[in-house]
């Protein structure tokens, strides 16, 4: 295993599995943090907060980025409902959070045709 140090000098990008289902098949380039803003705080993964963390999956996903290993694309959807924390995570969030410890500013997501505009909107792409 790596250190953190030797992690950030060998390469700043992390190795994602790009492979896509029928439902959520656009995958789109997006900062990790700013995303993480629009989750509602109940379901909300943070590095640096236990809260909603499931287990150790947050700390596995960090070696398992870290030793090189890919991770699927974090799976993403925008509740229409929900005006004040419109981004839902189908799947992803520890992923996404293990992105955020290893200073990512940009990660690919998979999201629906549907949700595209409006998560760039949100976004301000």
């Amino acid at each position: 295993m790596k250190s953190f140090k030797s992690f950030l000098n060998e390469s700043s990008k992390l190795n994602w599995d790009m492979e896509t289902d029928s439902d959520y098949n656009t995958i789109m380039y997006v900062n990790p943090i700013k995303l993480v803003k629009y989750v509602d705080p109940n379901f909300r993964v943070l590095p640096y907060d236990n809260k909603n963390q499931i287990g150790n999956r947050l700390e596995r996903a960090i070696e398992h980025f870290k030793d090189g290993n890919p991770m699927t694309v974090a799976k993403v959807g925008y509740d229409i409902y929900n005006k004040k924390y419109p981004i839902l995570f189908l799947d992803g969030r520890h992923r996404v959070a293990a992105a955020i410890s290893l200073m990512q500013k940009e990660i690919p997501i998979a999201v629906p045709d549907y949700d595209v505009e409006k998560i760039k909107r949100l976004l301000s792409f």
